[in-house]
């Protein structure tokens, strides 16, 4: 099953722009292989030690999806099979059978931030492991490469995802900075849901009482000096 998400996952990106481009298979050295900065998906490690096994019994069944840029390969899919590998490589009883260079399907780069993020999320392998934060990080840079259009216009884009969904993830992201919530959400001390509730009862709280609001803002910032 897992072989077969992976396999899925460079099939949608390279049926997606196999008219618009040529591409290669290029056995890359695993250290010119970068993750795309543009992942919403931080956790490589998922079923990491099933990978490694797959690897190291079958290899690589299936390139990893990436483009040139400098010297370095930028990946577009493949971003938990090269996790895999790195840490297979770090493993003692591993020294004597490292993992040095990946096949890769060289494409071109894409055009802009916008499609960069577009050929990243096509993947439905990708997706069906994205958590609500994944989700909410990926629709919020979107959003912002688009100039900040209206929500309601912007969530018709998505296919998988409602209205109510889109403007959640917005509302959140654009309230309080990622390195205040990014933590609590991974250990699922708070969700999603609580935070846009929060916001929109402080900015409900602001149009009323505004004075109420600043000083809460303040005795915020005094508490964290």
């Amino acid at each position: 099953m897992l072989q077969q998400l992976e396999k899925a996952e460079n099939e949608v990106i390279i049926s997606s722009y196999r008219e618009k481009m040529d591409y290669t298979v290029v056995m890359v050295p695993i250290n010119k292989i970068v993750p795309n900065p543009l992942n919403p998906r931080k956790n490589e490690g998922l079923r990491t030690d099933e990978m490694q096994e797959i690897l190291d019994k079958r290899g690589w069944e299936e390139p990893l999806t990436a483009y040139e840029k400098g010297t370095r390969y930028v990946l577009l899919a493949g971003h938990r099979r090269t996790f895999a590998a790195r840490d297979f490589n770090k493993k003692k009883e591993n020294q004597h059978k490292l993992i040095t260079h990946i096949p890769v399907y060289v494409v071109d780069a894409p055009a802009n931030e916008q499609e960069e993020l577009d050929r990243i999320a096509s993947l439905q392998s990708g997706r069906v492991n994205w958590s609500q934060l994944d989700w909410a990080k990926y629709v919020y840079q979107k959003w912002e490469s688009w100039g900040k259009p209206p929500i309601r216009s912007f969530a018709k884009h998505f296919e998988s995802l409602s209205y109510n969904q889109v403007r959640m993830y917005i509302t959140v992201l654009d309230y309080y900075p990622m390195k205040e919530i990014e933590n609590d959400l991974e250990k699922e001390d708070v969700s999603m849901g609580t935070l846009e509730a929060l916001v929109d009862w402080i900015r409900q709280l602001q149009n009323f009482h505004p004075a109420v609001v600043k000083e809460f803002d303040e005795n915020l910032i005094a508490n964290r000096c």
